[in-house]
């Protein structure tokens, strides 16, 4: 069974808000990989989730990440995730997987920042550290750390920043977007084993923090 061994490389599309992951093929033991890595396969959708290792630079209270980041809105996305435009990057020389994304239509319900007016028309795309990839004729998804897609119809606080490329990308990962909704029961924890659990517990109560300071603060109507 092949498995991803994760080779930390400056990402191309999330080029200014983070360093993501180079990802490869083995033929080690699935086992094994866990052992390396912290990171369990879940499933989501009936598909595999492969998480990748990431470093980035984490914000662990509300105030700096509202310094870093160029745009806040409120915002709903408009599409599935299986009916969103998917990429994925490859080496030319030896086909590795480079890079990968989700491009996300949001439609904006209510903007809290927007340093360079990237809003028109009350909609945005954004991009997501996440996508769907093919192995050996299965489609997985992959996704970056332990990132969880928006989900359609549910309301987030996204926190974004503007690559060089003019694209607005998540930051601070699973900790750069929050639900308002209540709908999505991956956003808090996000594709996180019990595994990885065990190496960063802190993470998802981090992210409650946050959230606190994100209700305090912004005093939205959480529905």
């Amino acid at each position: 069974m092949k498995k991803w061994l994760i080779l930390i490389s400056i990402t191309l599309v999330f080029l200014i808000p983070y360093v993501a992951t180079q990802v490869v093929a083995s033929d080690d033991s699935e086992t094994q990989q866990n052992e390396e890595t912290g990171l369990d396969k879940s499933k989501e959708n009936g598909l595999d989730v492969i998480p990748t290792l990431a470093d980035y630079l984490e914000h662990t209270k509300l105030s700096p990440m509202e310094d870093s980041a160029d745009l806040i809105v409120v915002g709903t996305p408009t599409k599935d995730f299986t009916d969103r435009e998917h990429k994925e990057i490859y080496n030319e020389d030896d086909k590795a997987l480079m890079d990968f994304y989700t491009i996300t239509n949001i439609k904006v319900r209510n903007i809290i920042k927007d340093k360079n007016n990237a809003v028109s028309n009350n909609t945005l795309d954004v991009i997501e550290p996440i996508s769907v990839i093919e192995e050996e004729g299965t489609e997985k998804i992959i996704t970056t750390d332990v990132y969880s897609y928006m989900k359609k119809d549910s309301t987030y606080v996204i926190f974004l920043k503007e690559n060089t490329f003019g694209d607005y990308t998540v930051i601070n990962l699973n900790g750069g977007k929050y639900d308002l909704s209540g709908k999505d029961e991956d956003d808090l924890r996000g594709y996180n084993s019990e595994k990885l659990l065990e190496f960063r517990p802190d993470k998802t109560e981090i992210k409650k923090k946050i959230f606190e300071e994100i209700k305090n603060s912004y005093k939205i109507d959480i529905q």
